[in-house]
């Protein structure tokens, strides 16, 4: 609050009086013994006001404290001020800038004075927005077109023919600012049209930006830069060679300059032989031109050439194609050399195994025709059952096969055997039987042809096994008696024939026995001739059959008389009771008898 200084002061001298007289209350009462008012001298005693306090500190109506930075917006020159002080006798001051602001940063102060002279300054430092000193654009559209201008001023704004002016739409940065063009009116032919934009800041301060408008001249350019015949790119005095037939061609063009115009003729109603095309180009400036090509219509086509045929897929080599068994037809593509030449195909279909004859007409654009023929071979399978070879180790057999006569020869003893055989074909199969288990003997072994068709033939080979050479005999016996190993065997006096037999150590051989009748007395000799089963191979085996001849020797050879030899016509003495002695004689001839009589009963 603002309280004047005279009035201050008439209230401090009516607060010393009161002060003075409540002091002299407080000593004076207690001596007249009236008692206490209730006020202690403490109580009632006021310092000198040295307090510089605020109650309230606001700006423009907010409270604020001391230091406090307040932003104002631009233009403001003033801000409202309001400090009342907490004692009554105090003094606040604002200072005179508060109602002068100027852009920028005001130091706005309040200065408190107490009662007794205390002094206290309460800052505010108040900024008020400067003018925006920003001059750029934001963008720069020229006839509806961004147009992008250089710092340098050397954009350069290309205007058609005939442009006097050009629209100019600048946009400041900032919205505070103002944008001026001047230049874009009154323009000339070529590059000398200046357009400037002013830019003028918030602040007054500007910026200038230039560019050029080129405004075209009419040109006189009768080029093209597209010229084009079905699609083919040509030049001027171009032939340019169409089919047979061809009554019109496409014409493409584009003119160099895009200000020229231009017209196309000839290129339709096209007769046979040459045809000229023009195409006249008119310039900005009435320049003309004529660009001319010669169209070639060709004369109908003779040309019956076949550059390939495929076959089911498969290109044909020459005049022929092999394709698998069972194949009854063909899909014939012909590739002709003319396109616009065509074919016909006859012949293939209904194939039957081996050949086949397929006609392929080529009839020319000028009507004639001509025929390729070509043979389709149909794979057959091959029916051969032929062998080309039948081998047993290195020796061929071929022609043993199938016959009664012919026989492989081998050794006793052979069991199995191997054949090395060949068939004709390739493609032909074939299986072989009985060449194990082999016997002495003839055997068959059959091998059995299976041709690429299934057909099937058989052929024979007689294989003959030899018969065993052994002769060799594994016993000999002459009436039960083993005589192999001695060789000899003594019969019974008069024996005339006995009894041979042999164990052959084949079971196949065979023997005959010599000599084992008619025997006479002495040393026979007897032979068993054994046979090997090959009907070849034989062996003797002799042997010595002994017949005793009747003896007329009756003489001793010796005589011992129990035990003791005793001479022929001697004697021997026993003692007295005795009634028998043991007497054994034994005759020269062993086939003599020796009867001992009276050699008891004394």
């Amino acid at each position: 609050m603002k309280i004047s200084s005279q009035k201050i002061k008439k209230s401090l001298g009516v607060f010393r009086l009161t002060s003075l007289i409540l002091a002299g209350l407080l000593v004076l009462l207690p001596a007249t013994g009236f008692g206490s008012i209730g006020v202690t001298a403490a109580q009632a005693e006021v310092n000198p006001d040295s307090d510089t306090s605020l109650a309230s500190f606001k700006a423009d109506g907010v409270d604020v404290v001391d230091g406090q930075t307040i932003y104002l917006p631009q233009g403001r020159t003033s801000i409202s001020i309001a400090a009342e002080t907490t004692q009554i006798f105090s003094e606040a001051v604002t200072s005179a800038n508060a109602n002068n602001l100027q852009p920028g940063s005001n130091t706005v102060t309040v200065l408190v004075t107490s009662y007794d002279g205390t002094e206290q300054t309460y800052t505010l430092y108040v900024v008020v927005a400067a003018p925006s000193n920003v001059k750029t654009l934001s963008s720069v559209y020229v006839n509806g077109t961004l147009f992008d201008i250089a710092a340098d001023g050397s954009s350069v704004y290309q205007a058609p023919i005939g442009t006097t002016q050009v629209t100019v739409e600048a946009t400041p940065t900032a919205d505070v600012a103002n944008a001026d063009v001047t230049g874009n009116t009154n323009l000339v032919v070529g590059d000398s049209n200046v357009v400037t934009i002013t830019v003028t800041a918030e602040d007054n301060s500007t910026a200038n930006y230039t560019f050029k408008v080129n405004v075209a001249a009419p040109n006189a350019n009768t080029d093209l830069s597209i010229f084009k015949i079905n699609d083919v790119s040509v030049i001027d005095n171009q032939i340019v060679d169409v089919a047979y037939g061809t009554t019109a061609v496409s014409v493409t063009a584009e003119s160099a300059a895009a200000t020229s115009t231009y017209t196309v003729s000839g290129n339709t109603a096209l007769n046979l032989g040459n045809n000229t095309v023009n195409v006249i180009v008119t310039a900005q400036s009435g320049a003309t031109f004529t660009h001319t090509v010669t169209v070639r219509v060709a004369a109908p086509s003779s040309d019956r050439a076949i550059d390939s045929i495929t076959v089911n897929g498969a290109t044909l080599v020459g005049s022929s194609i092999d394709v698998a068994a069972g194949v009854t037809r063909a899909d014939v593509v012909v590739d002709l050399h003319s396109n616009v030449a065509n074919y016909t195909v006859s012949g293939n279909t209904g194939f039957v195994g081996g050949a086949n004859l397929v006609t392929v007409t080529v009839t020319s654009q000028d009507g004639f025709s001509s025929d390729f023929v070509f043979t389709v071979n149909v794979y057959q399978p091959s029916t051969n059952t032929a062998l080309s070879s039948v081998k047993i180790g290195a020796v061929e057999y071929l022609t043993y096969l199938n016959s009664a006569t012919s026989k492989v020869l081998l050794p006793y003893g052979t069991t199995s055997v191997t054949l090395d055989i060949t068939a004709s074909d390739t493609k032909s199969t074939y299986g072989v039987t009985g060449v194990t288990g082999l016997v002495t003997g003839d055997n068959s072994v059959v091998v059995t042809v299976t041709s690429e068709s299934g057909a099937q033939a058989s052929y024979t080979l007689i294989v003959n096994v030899a018969k065993s050479s052994n002769a060799g005999v594994s016993s000999i016996t002459v009436n039960g008696t083993d005589v192999t190993v001695s060789k000899a065997y003594t019969a019974l006096v008069g024996t005339t024939s006995v009894s041979v037999a042999a164990q052959t150590a084949d079971v196949n051989a065979t023997y005959e026995v010599l000599g084992a009748t008619t025997l006479q007395g002495g040393a026979n000799s007897i032979t068993v001739r054994v046979t090997a089963a090959d009907g070849v191979t034989s062996i003797d085996y002799p042997f010595t059959v002994s017949v005793p001849v009747l003896s007329s020797n009756n003489a001793l050879a010796s005589l011992t008389v129990d035990g003791s030899a005793l001479a022929v016509g001697g004697s021997v003495s026993r003692s007295h009771g005795t009634t028998s002695v043991a007497v054994v004689a034994e005759a020269e001839d062993i086939n003599a008898d020796v009867v001992v009589t009276g050699a008891t009963g004394y």
